[in-house]
């Protein structure tokens, strides 16, 4: 079932609409971005909103992509574990 959500970024309001069971997590997110685009703001003097938003952009998508590095290098090294752990239990 479809709710409207209000999320408040850099004091402008925006409706939108999402599954009832995402609305805490769109919430999440919507304080998280409007925090982090709040200091990115204080941090640039003289930066436009939009070249903020782009570095905003971009840091988060460096945050993002290496998250899935670590995420993949662990889930490579579980299987291999569990083959290791196969392969002892196959021997004995």
């Amino acid at each position: 079932m479809q709710t409207s959500v209000e999320i408040v970024l850099l004091d402008k309001r925006f409706s939108v609409n999402c599954d009832a069971d995402q609305k805490d997590g769109l919430l999440q997110s919507a304080l998280f971005l409007n925090k982090q685009l709040q200091q990115i703001q204080e941090k640039s003097v003289n930066g436009s909103l939009m070249n903020n938003v782009l570095k905003l952009a971009l840091n988060l998508s460096y945050e993002l992509t290496t998250s899935q590095k670590i995420q993949q290098r662990a889930e490579f090294n579980i299987n291999l574990i569990n083959a290791n752990l196969e392969q002892a239990i196959d021997i004995q």
